[in-house]
């Protein structure tokens, strides 16, 4: 298998602060990386809300539009001519309204989406046996909500230290999930 100091050899990250670095780095590093290494296949942006979270005032609210209307143009260049994977991730947000969460970048960013996935952690699952044995799990959903060639569909796994696994594939005996 491939050891965890392999992995992150093949990782790079940037950091940045603002929604200007991050267009710099969309519109001039990212394609000058890209040209040179034909191995790139993944850019995960983590998270794209933090940054318009906490750069804009309620009164800039058609500027944050303009900015993020614009980054996901960028987006969808690169992966276009690149022939990239790129993925955001995205924060979610109370609506009272409907009782329910929402993505929190709202309706332009929502527009822009080719597939969405929303990500749950479940209450952590600490039953005798799998106290006796060490193991304290944390259940976890993967969901299909948008897509226009994959079926909505949920996956259950759970993550630990050798990775992620799908919960059809623990042992029953340590897990009880019954309801």
């Amino acid at each position: 298998g491939l050891s965890k100091q392999l992995l992150m050899d093949n990782v790079l990250i940037q950091h940045c602060a603002t929604v200007q670095t991050l267009m710099g780095l969309l519109q001039h590093g990212l394609p000058i990386l890209l040209e040179q290494n034909h191995d790139v296949k993944l850019i995960i942006i983590d998270s794209i809300a933090a940054l318009f979270r906490a750069e804009y005032t309620a009164s800039e609210v058609v500027t944050r539009a303009q900015d993020l209307k614009c980054i996901t143009s960028l987006l969808h260049q690169l992966i276009y001519k690149y022939h990239v994977t790129i993925i955001c991730t995205n924060q979610m947000t109370a609506d009272l309204t409907h009782n329910r969460v929402k993505p929190a970048l709202g309706l332009v960013w929502s527009n822009a989406l080719n597939t969405r996935f929303i990500l749950q952690r479940e209450e952590t699952v600490d039953n005798e046996e799998s106290f006796q044995q060490g193991i304290k799990l944390t259940p976890r959903t993967l969901s299909v909500e948008l897509s226009s060639h994959l079926p909505m569909i949920e996956v259950k796994y759970y993550i630990d230290d050798e990775g992620v696994h799908g919960l059809d594939m623990i042992d029953t005996d340590v897990l009880d999930l019954s309801d």
